[in-house]
């Protein structure tokens, strides 16, 4: 792992030793790096000592640190490291080293956000770091709607791959259970307003593990499932195992609270094929019983079929 890589190569180790020794001293934010640490980061940083390279990504894995400390040298010193139109080979080696860190930061956002942005385009150059960038866009997303330059954010979000986009999925899901009690508001003032404003509307995009993902999202919405279902409807395609999407269905209590939409969910999920084994039979049957008009509907003599083939 190149992260690695640069913390066990001799520049990398050095600059470790150094940032932790200094760090041990607490210092605050805006207390600025202290002259003898300065030079050695300030050498670090010369454009002209590509040796020095894995330095640098330690420095990047401390980037909110060394900005919060000190952002006048991080901006004239680091940051221009972080531009993948400088060089697209120290920008994939430093937005790697900050990317496995995982942490946001609003002012250094903000500063980066263009560079940020940029990053979604190279997205195949992060290799296992993709889905953590992803993770870390959609949290910028859904954390920050009112960033004036959204209309970076936006475009970088159409750049993800089908794999960025699952991770978004799940990392709306995870937040949405975390919520607790303002669940509902997380619905209506963060995810919501991703979907409507982030999240492309190119119909070709439309997989079943995207579909599956968004299930997940419906799912964890809880009270604003029937919006959710109606908000994602089109993107809900056949599963080719859905036994998980029908599992967590039936663990989440919707199908009695929701029975209408957890069967328009369950007839857009399931193929024409028997699912033995699964929880479709337990599903219908919740169904079925708070909405006893269910049995006469065609999606559910279908799915009810499906579940007595054998």
């Amino acid at each position: 792992m190149f992260v690695r890589n640069g913390c066990s190569r001799w520049a990398g180790i050095c600059t470790q030793a150094v940032i932790t020794r200094w760090l041990a001293d607490k210092p605050k934010d805006n207390d600025e790096i202290p002259d003898t640490v300065e030079t050695i980061f300030t050498s670090l940083c010369s454009s002209d000592k590509t040796q020095f390279v894995h330095g640098r990504v330690v420095l990047a894995t401390y980037l909110i640190s060394l900005y919060r400390i000190d952002p006048e040298w991080t901006s004239d010193n680091l940051l221009k490291y972080f531009c993948w139109e400088n060089s697209s080979e120290e920008a994939r080696a430093v937005w790697r080293g900050f990317i496995w860190s995982g942490r946001l930061y609003r002012p250094l956002l903000l500063r980066l956000l263009h560079d940020f942005s940029e990053t979604a385009k190279h997205y195949g150059d992060l290799g296992v770091f993709g889905r953590r960038y992803a993770a870390l866009l959609t949290l910028t997303a859904i954390e920050a709607p009112d960033i004036d330059q959204k209309a970076n954010l936006v475009e970088a979000v159409s750049y993800l791959p089908e794999e960025g986009l699952i991770q978004s999925t799940r990392i709306l899901a995870e937040r949405l259970k975390a919520a607790g009690d303002q669940r509902h508001q997380f619905w209506q003032n963060r995810v919501k307003p991703f979907w409507n404003n982030f999240w492309p509307k190119n119909n070709l995009l439309i997989s079943a593990k995207l579909s599956d993902g968004l299930a997940s999202v419906a799912i964890a919405s809880n009270t604003d499932f029937s919006e959710a279902i109606s908000l994602f409807f089109n993107w809900f395609v056949p599963l080719p195992f859905p036994h998980t999407a029908i599992q967590r269905l039936w663990k989440s209590g919707l199908c009695e609270s929701s029975p209408e939409e957890c069967l328009t969910l369950l007839d857009r999920l399931v193929p024409d094929r028997s699912l033995q084994g699964s929880k479709l039979g337990e599903c219908l049957k919740l169904i079925s019983a708070a909405w006893p008009n269910a049995a006469r509907d065609p999606r559910f003599v279908r799915l009810e079929r499906l579940h007595l083939r054998p």
